[in-house]
């Protein structure tokens, strides 16, 4: 007869947390509910809606009413919602903000610094070149505007180049009050890279090709010198003025074909 085998077996014993440990489990997670509401209410439109924008900066080509339409759609959000990065990146898109940086002011105001591109030179008929020798393009260009800004002319990927010379030559030339008659009209490069400006009163002065021998500064003080104690009183007869001469420079008179050297 088979006998019955019984096993006893150790009694489970399961270990609960105690009470302190629920405790804290269940505010912890009550703190995090209650968090995500507060955060999901912080970030609602109607909570602390962003009532007004102030833009800082000295504006004189900027439109604002393209500035307000470009930012409008970050206004729908709140002040904590607001897109920072949006925002600035939005408003550096638009032709004449050369940089722009926003801030929330406390309770419900963006406010946006904008530094505007200050425009000194023409390259090609539509693209400009700011005071950092950087090119940018509006949409349009005011007509005076144009009649105010240098123009650089020359091959492909030498405006740098030629905006350098101008920077160097354009101090010079107001240093010696010759007038707005004897303004620095343009700045070129011709087919053969030789360099040359022309004034506003249509007065060509060719300097050449530039080489590690010609000081450009040298041959245009001389030129000044030379023009503001002899030639001035005759500018509105000159067309041409060449300094490619090692110890001088020549004159094309106005519908004349000749032409005088000076040393």
């Amino acid at each position: 007869m088979a006998s019955n085998i019984i096993t006893q077996h150790e009694p489970l014993i399961l270990a609960l947390p105690n009470k302190r440990v629920i405790i804290v489990t269940l505010a912890v997670v009550f703190m995090i509910i209650v968090g995500l509401a507060l955060r999901s209410q912080l970030l609602t439109p109607r909570f602390l809606h962003i009532a007004s924008m102030k833009v800082y900066g000295e504006l004189s080509w900027i439109d604002r009413e393209q500035l307000n339409v470009a930012v409008e759609p970050y206004l729908e959000s709140n002040f904590f919602g607001a897109d920072i990065d949006g925002i600035k990146q939005t408003v550096e898109s638009l032709p004449w903000v050369a940089s722009a940086s926003v801030r929330r002011q406390w309770p419900n105001q963006l406010q946006i610094a904008i530094e505007e591109h200050k425009a000194v030179a023409r390259w090609g008929d539509n693209v400009l070149v700011n005071d950092k020798g950087e090119l940018f393009q509006p949409a349009e260009i005011p007509e005076d505007l144009v009649k105010s800004l240098v123009q650089l002319q020359g091959p492909d990927n030498t405006y740098q180049y030629l905006f350098a010379q101008y920077q160097e030559l354009q101090p010079m030339f107001s240093a010696q009050g010759l007038g707005a008659e004897l303004r620095i009209a343009k700045v070129y490069l011709n087919e053969r890279r030789a360099l040359g400006i022309e004034l506003t009163n249509s007065m060509r002065i060719i300097f050449g090709r530039l080489s590690a021998s010609m000081d450009l500064y040298n041959v245009a003080s001389r030129f000044l010198q030379a023009f503001k104690n002899h030639m001035q009183e005759h500018a509105g007869q000159i067309e041409v003025v060449d300094l490619r001469y090692t110890n001088g420079f020549a004159v094309q008179w106005k519908n004349s074909d000749s032409k005088t050297v000076a040393n």
